[in-house]
């Protein structure tokens, strides 16, 4: 079976592959489990529950159709990806999306996705029409903000595990340049600055630029770190990009890129060849101090593995920018996000060590990012947090 994530093997389980809403709603509404025991796959769909836990597995990869509408609006089947939406929308538009085109769309959404853009255009989820889901029941329905704003909004943000998201219908914008910068640097490239010193003093620099968006990488093969910048802004704010890179004391070029063609800034593989990846939201209660302890910690882990990797994305979002869905609760007060994925057979869980470090109040679990929401009850206590 091909899998957004090769780590999960699901030999020998059952696999059933659909190929119509009605299809989902059968497997769903048959059986003693009632589907509740069922992963689903190839969307980003779920949390990936290991084999010997699972009745089967639904594989939604031929439900991949995408229908434009009119001008403005794209529909999406359960199994498109990105570039499938890319490929499909007229020229001179695009769909606000995730940071690289193998992802799917709708698993993506389920989670409240984030792409690089988020500081400027907000999470993915504004620009949603509406959405069409099954429960786990078996029963299909169609929700929007207007619509059953319920199960909308859990929809968004549930991964799949309440609602499985059969075709969203989105909103296109036209289709603008943006004011990109993309630097790798090594140690010794930063001027006397420590690699953590240097994340350090891009979180409180971040905090002074509204209109840019940014992200730091950094990946450790052999222990040797590399540190790679990401940012992004408007084309009428290449000044404030500019200013943002000279006050890291940064020199790097800044180049043009549509917005239809962000993917490509951080040309990620269709499928992650990591082990193990996981991640949370820092808060904007945290302490300067228990960030910069936070860095230390995951530098300091990545110093020790052959191979490990990080990212953080500014995420802090103007109101503006949020609405009174589920989904922008999320990301309300979320300063930064934090992911990390590692190719160890036995890989550290970085997630604990930071938890070390941050107290809950400081940190939030996120569907797309966190695999702690697999705990029973954790995803109920995340939307009543929200709520």
């Amino acid at each position: 079976m091909d899998l957004y994530n090769p780590a999960i093997s699901y030999d020998g389980v059952r696999r059933v592959a659909v190929g119509s809403v009605a299809d989902i709603a059968s497997v769903f509404s048959s059986g003693g489990d009632g589907g509740l025991n069922y992963s689903i796959c190839n969307t980003g769909h779920g949390f990936h529950t290991r084999s010997e836990s699972v009745s089967g597995v639904i594989d939604l990869s031929r439900l991949r159709a995408v229908e434009t509408i009119g001008d403005d609006l794209v529909r999406v089947e359960a199994g498109a990806r990105w570039s499938d939406v890319r490929a499909a929308i007229p020229r001179g538009r695009r769909v606000v999306s995730g940071s690289f085109p193998g992802v799917g769309v709708c698993g993506y959404l389920s989670g409240s996705g984030v792409g690089p853009d988020v500081r400027l255009m907000g999470p993915s989820a504004l620009f949603l029409d509406s959405l069409e889901v099954v429960d786990r029941r078996g029963e299909s329905i169609r929700c929007s903000r207007q619509e059953n704003p319920d199960v909308f909004g859990e929809a968004l943000l549930t991964k799949g595990t309440r609602y499985i998201i059969s075709s969203a219908t989105i909103r296109t914008i036209e289709d603008s340049l943006l004011r990109c910068v993309d630097v790798a640097m090594r140690d010794g490239e930063i001027g006397s600055r420590t690699i953590p010193d240097f994340i350090r003093e891009w979180m409180i620099v971040s905090d002074g630029f509204s209109c840019v968006g940014s992200s730091l990488q950094v990946m450790f093969i052999g222990g040797v770190p590399t540190v790679k910048l990401r940012a992004v802004a408007r084309k009428d704010a290449e000044g404030e990009l500019r200013s943002f890179t000279e006050a890291l004391g940064v020199s790097a070029s800044i180049f043009d890129l549509w917005g239809s063609q962000l993917p490509a800034l951080h040309a990620e593989p269709e499928k992650s060849p990591g082990s193990f990846m996981d991640g949370f939201g820092i808060l904007s209660s945290a302490s300067t101090g228990d960030r910069g302890r936070l860095v230390d910690e995951l530098i300091g882990l990545g110093r020790g593995q052959n191979f490990f990797g990080v990212e953080l994305r500014h995420c802090s979002l103007h109101e503006s920018l949020l609405d009174a869905t589920l989904s922008s609760a999320l990301w309300r007060d979320v300063s930064f996000i934090v992911q990390h994925g590692s190719l160890a057979e036995d890989p550290v869980n970085a997630n604990e060590v930071a938890y070390g470090v941050l107290d809950g109040d400081d940190r939030r679990e996120l569907p797309n990012f966190s695999r702690g929401l697999e705990r029973s009850g954790a995803m109920d206590d995340l939307i009543r947090g929200l709520r």
